[in-house]
């Protein structure tokens, strides 16, 4: 069984449970030591229960929020890589 730590400054930061769940699969996804992740939108949608455009617009909010930074990779087959951000921009 897989765990992800959400820290508490990122926690008062959700603005929505899509926000949540999308971050918590991202994380579920992250190296320990990087904090990057390339998971599809597919399987971030699988493992959420979100259709595809609910964690299109939650890693936007994600992003504008300043808890997750993405480098698109446009294309067939290509994903996004996504990094968790450490510390409270605050």
């Amino acid at each position: 069984m897989k765990f992800a730590m959400i820290p508490e400054w990122v926690i008062a930061r959700f603005s929505s449970l899509n926000h949540m769940k999308v971050y918590a699969a991202i994380a579920s996804f992250a190296n320990k030591h990087t904090r990057q992740a390339w998971p599809s939108v597919a399987k971030l949608s699988a493992k959420t229960g979100l259709d595809e455009r609910a964690v299109k617009r939650a890693t936007a909010g994600l992003v504008k929020a300043g808890l997750v930074s993405k480098q698109s990779h446009r294309g067939r087959g290509k994903t996004n890589l996504y990094r968790l951000l450490d510390e409270d921009p605050d």
